[in-house]
């Protein structure tokens, strides 16, 4: 009988909404489509189906009722876009064939109101300021145009530190997806230069603030962190680097709980084998069974 119950009481908060997330999308030129978000959770990526109606409109639940992350929305062959799922309820619109960061209407989700302008005028800015330096380097540095040049790179650092100071202050996914991104930029660049001082700034950011919690969410980013982490030590590290990415990892473990201490570990053990540096990941094994023998086996 109180199995029975159980069972009803799941049922009835299904049926109702209080079990999972709904995405509410209406797109009336796209009618009969078959829609798919996938959403993420360290590595791994699941998926939920369904298909438009006559008028274009669908829901799909996310059957997870705290999931707070990045998504993935496809509409078929229309295209598809990067979303923001928070809340109970997330509203998205479209009113052409084609589904893109242009075509698409977020006026009923602050999340990605919020995701869409950030990204739009970072693009924009970070485009100018790299369209700038590549411009003053054609010019001696007293003539006129140089200054001019200079000023106007002046000013659009400065927007893109008060982007970072209102992201840094914001209550939102969004803002955290938006300093995450920032953090690989700089990780990409850093590696990209063998930049031995970026190297040590990002590491210590990975060891002590980053957010792998928000990063947990993001699906791609996630890997990429992972790949461009491990290729920093390998560009700018010395003899021992094998042994200083181990103890990176280590320090990173220590703060954090699970899932996101098994998501993490397992994603270095994925890289550590791909570089084939088997010395440190079995050093990491090795620690890591000694304080807890169940979490190796669950994180490979």
């Amino acid at each position: 009988m109180k199995q029975q119950i159980k069972i009803t009481l799941l049922f009835w908060l299904a049926s109702s909404g209080l079990f999972g997330q709904e995405v509410k999308i209406s797109f009336p030129q796209l009618a009969g489509k078959e829609v798919k978000i996938y959403y993420f959770a360290g590595a791994k990526v699941d998926s939920v189906v369904s298909a438009t109606d006559a008028k274009g409109s669908a829901v799909l639940k996310i059957p997870l009722a705290d999931y707070c992350g990045m998504a993935f929305l496809k509409a078929g062959d229309a295209g598809g876009i990067e979303i923001v799922i928070s809340g109970k309820e997330t509203k998205i619109s479209c009113a052409t064939a084609e589904l893109n960061i242009e075509t698409v209407d977020f006026s009923a989700s602050e999340e990605n109101i919020l995701l869409k302008r950030l990204f739009t005028e970072a693009s924009h800015n970070l485009q100018l300021q790299e369209w700038l330096q590549s411009v003053g380097r054609f010019y001696d540095t007293e003539h006129p145009f140089y200054i001019a040049v200079g000023m106007e790179l002046d000013s659009v650092r400065q927007i893109i530190g008060k982007m970072e100071t209102e992201a840094a202050l914001s209550p939102f996914y969004a803002a955290r997806y938006y300093a995450l991104n920032n953090f690989m930029n700089r990780l990409f660049e850093a590696d990209r230069q063998a930049d031995k001082m970026g190297a040590l700034a990002i590491q210590h950011e990975m060891e002590t603030t980053l957010d792998i919690a928000v990063l947990y969410r993001t699906g791609q980013l996630w890997e990429s962190v992972h790949n461009y982490y491990i290729s920093l030590f390998n560009r700018t590290g010395k003899e021992d680097k094998h042994l200083q990415y181990a103890k990176s990892i280590l320090r990173t473990l220590d703060r954090l709980s699970s899932p996101l201490y098994e998501a993490y570990l397992a994603g270095c053990i994925a890289e550590m084998e791909r570089f084939k540096w088997l010395d440190s990941r079995d050093a990491v094994i090795a620690h890591v069974l000694e304080r807890n023998p169940n979490l190796i086996r669950d994180a490979k």
